[in-house]
C-alpha cells in the first residue's frame, strides 16, 4: 500500500491533459481494503492449501526419514505455479514491446510542420470595439509587434492550431467532380489564416503563392492541402486556378479559387491520416479568437514574456491563454500511448521480477532436496557439467511451460491490442521472439546460482549431513 501510494504521483502525471476529473483520482479505501483482503485470502490459500489433506508424520518415523520425499501434487502445484508466472510476465512483456515499438513510430510519424522553436498562444479579443474593428486590422497589429520582438523569425495566426483539439470541418464540391445523389459529400478541415502562418509553422508551399494581406479584401483567395489537389486536380500544380465550394445546410456557399497548395498536416492525431484541408485568409467579420504560431531561432520558452508583452502593447485587456510550445501540444496527443507504455512496462518488470524470484525459488528448493541424491551421484564420479545440465533443464521446463502459456495467450489477446498500437501488427514476430529469448535467459539466470551451489557439493559432507 505505501508503494501504490508513493507512485500515484507519477502516474497521474503520465495522464493525457484532458484526461476529466484528473484532481479527483486516489487510492479509494473501499479498494485498498478488498486488495489487502484478497492479499490475505491469497497468502493463506497458498500457505495453508498444501498441507489439507496430508498424513500427519509421526516424530521417530520423521526422525529416520530425513531424505523424505514429497508428493507429486506438491511439484505439480509448484511447477504450475512458478509456470504461470513466466507466462504472465510473457503477456505483460510483449504488451510492452508493442507499446515501445508505438512510441517510437509515432515519433518517425511526419507531422507535416516543423514544430521545433516554434512557441503557441491563445488570444481571445472581446468587447464592443472587436465588433466593429477589422479583426484582420487587429492581428495586423500584434503580429507586427511580434515580428519586431529579438529572437522571433516568423509569426502567423490560425483560427485552430494542429493538435489543439479544435477542428471544422465543412462539406465541399470540387470544379469537375459533381457529387452523385444519394453519396457522402466530401469534407475538409476549414482553417482561418493570417500571412506568414507557413511561415511560421514550417509548412512547406507546393505550388502557388501563400496567402497575401489582400487576400482578406477578396475572400475567394483559397490555399488547398496536398491531399485535396492531388484527389480532385491530380496534383498541386494542377490545382491552381481551379475552383471549390463549400456547401452547409444552407445551401452552396461562395465558389473559391485556388492560388496556392501546400504540405498535408496531421492536425488531430499522429496516428489518423491527414485530411483535406483549405485556408482562408482573416478578414473583416472573421472569428476574433485565433492561435499564434511565433517561431523562433532559441528557445521558445524564453520568449513568453516578451510575448505576453507584445500582445498586451496593443491591447492589454485581451485574454491570453495556452500559451506553450507547439512540441509541447504535440506531446499531449501522445499521453494515452505514453501511459499505456508506461504502465504495461511497470507492470511487465514486476512480472519478470516475480518469475525470476518465483523460479530461483523453486529450483534453490529443488536443489535442497535433492542435496543427498546430488552427494551419491558426485561421489559415483559424475560430471559436475552434468550436474548442472540436469538443473538447468528443470528450469528450461518451466520457462517451456510458461511460454507454452503466455504466448498462445497473447496471441488471443491481439485482439484487444489493436486499437492500441500503430505502425505496428500486434502480432509483431520480432516482439514476440525478443520476448521468448527473454523468458529463456530471465529463467536460466535464475538458475545460475542454484545449479552452481549443486555441482559444488561435498560429498562427504551431504551424506553426513543426511
Amino acid at each position: 500500500m505505501a508503494l501504490a501510494w508513493a507512485i500515484l504521483p507519477a502516474l497521474i502525471a503520465l495522464l493525457p491533459a484532458d484526461t476529466p476529473r484528473v484532481m479527483e483520482i486516489a487510492i479509494d479505501p473501499l479498494v485498498a481494503g478488498a486488495v489487502l483482503a484478497a492479499a490475505t485470502i491469497v497468502g493463506l490459500s497458498v500457505g495453508v492449501g498444501p498441507t489439507i489433506g496430508t498424513t500427519p508424520l509421526r516424530t521417530p518415523l520423521l526422525l529416520r526419514s530425513v531424505t523424505s520425499s514429497e508428493s507429486r501434487g506438491a511439484k505439480r502445484l509448484r511447477a504450475s505455479l512458478v509456470s504461470a508466472e513466466v507466462a504472465l510476465a510473457v503477456v505483460l512483456t510483449i504488451g510492452a514491446g508493442l507499446m515501445l515499438q508505438t512510441m517510437w513510430k509515432l515519433g518517425q510519424v511526419d507531422p507535416g510542420f516543423r514544430p521545433e522553436g516554434v512557441l503557441t498562444a491563445h488570444v481571445q479579443p472581446t468587447g464592443a470595439k472587436y465588433r466593429s474593428m477589422s479583426v484582420a486590422d487587429y492581428y495586423d497589429r500584434i503580429l507586427e509587434r511580434v515580428r519586431a520582438l529579438p529572437g522571433v523569425t516568423a509569426a502567423g495566426a490560425v483560427q485552430h492550431l494542429p493538435f489543439s483539439g479544435y477542428s471544422w470541418d465543412i462539406p465541399f464540391e470540387a470544379e469537375g467532380h459533381t457529387v452523385p445523389q444519394g453519396t457522402a459529400v466530401p469534407t475538409a478541415g476549414m482553417r482561418i489564416i493570417t500571412p506568414g502562418y507557413f511561415a511560421a509553422m514550417g509548412q512547406p508551399i507546393l505550388a502557388g503563392r501563400d496567402l497575401e494581406r489582400s487576400d482578406a479584401a477578396r475572400p475567394s483567395a483559397a490555399v488547398v492541402s496536398e491531399r485535396l489537389a492531388a484527389t480532385f486536380f491530380r496534383s498541386p500544380e494542377g490545382a491552381i486556378g481551379r475552383t471549390i465550394r463549400p456547401r452547409s445546410a444552407q445551401g452552396p456557399g461562395d465558389i473559391l479559387t485556388i492560388v496556392g497548395v501546400v504540405g498535408n498536416v496531421h492536425h488531430s492525431s499522429l496516428t489518423s491520416m491527414p485530411g483535406h484541408a483549405v485556408y482562408l485568409s482573416v478578414s473583416k467579420g472573421g472569428i476574433p479568437a485565433m492561435m499564434l504560431a511565433v517561431r523562433t531561432d532559441g528557445d521558445p520558452r524564453a520568449m513568453v514574456p516578451m510575448l505576453r508583452e507584445g500582445i498586451w502593447s496593443v491591447d492589454r485587456d485581451v485574454p491570453l491563454s495556452d500559451v506553450e510550445t507547439l512540441e509541447a501540444k504535440i506531446g499531449k496527443s501522445l499521453g494515452q500511448p505514453r501511459l499505456l507504455f508506461a504502465l504495461l512496462g511497470a507492470f511487465a518488470g514486476l512480472g519478470v521480477l516475480l518469475a525470476l524470484l518465483g523460479v530461483y525459488g523453486v529450483v534453490a528448493y529443488s536443489v535442497a532436496q535433492r542435496w543427498r541424491e546430488l552427494g551419491i551421484m558426485v561421489a559415483l564420479g559424475a560430471e559436475r557439467g552434468r550436474i548442472m545440465r540436469s538443473v538447468l533443464r528443470e528450469a528450461v521446463v518451466y520457462a517451456a511451460a510458461g511460454l507454452a502459456l503466455g504466448v498462445p495467450a497473447a496471441i488471443a489477446g491481439s485482439r484487444l491490442m489493436g486499437n492500441l498500437v500503430f505502425g505496428v501488427s500486434p502480432t509483431d514476430p520480432s516482439t514476440y521472439a525478443a520476448t521468448v529469448a527473454m523468458a529463456l535467459i530471465t529463467v536460466v539466470a535464475a538458475s545460475v546460482l542454484p545449479a552452481l551451489r549443486a555441482a559444488s557439493v561435498d560429498p562427504v559432507t551431504a551424506l553426513k549431513h543426511s
